[in-house]
């Protein structure tokens, strides 16, 4: 597994360094899972987003859009969920209500930190 995680973040960390900052605003799993030649469910992978998400120097932000049932979307920071897994739901941002079950709620993304 060391072999193929060093793979992937370095094919990751190459795409971040080669690529216009502008397009780097939002990338999906199924496009970083594009970029490291992996299936998006290879658990290389999230082990990799989690590392370069993480800690001084982190390359990658997560995010992620909350979906209301109204249809409303709200960005949702890194600092968002990383209370939301603490607490074991979300605060929503606009009611400030507990959202439950929030993670079926949301489309995960990454941005260059």
């Amino acid at each position: 597994m060391a072999h193929e995680t060093y793979a992937i973040q370095s094919r990751i960390e190459a795409f971040l360094n080669d690529t216009p900052a502008g397009e780097l605003r939002m990338l999906s799993l199924p496009a970083l899972a594009a970029v490291a030649d992996c299936p998006a469910s290879e658990p290389a992978l999230a082990h990799v987003l989690h590392a370069l998400s993480n800690g001084e120097g982190a390359k990658l932000s997560r995010r992620a859009f909350l979906h209301d049932a109204d249809g409303g979307e709200h960005d949702l920071s890194d600092e968002d969920l990383a209370e939301a897994e603490e607490l074991g739901f979300l605060v929503h941002p606009e009611t400030g209500e507990e959202v439950h079950g929030y993670e079926e709620r949301l489309t995960r993304y990454w941005c260059a930190a």
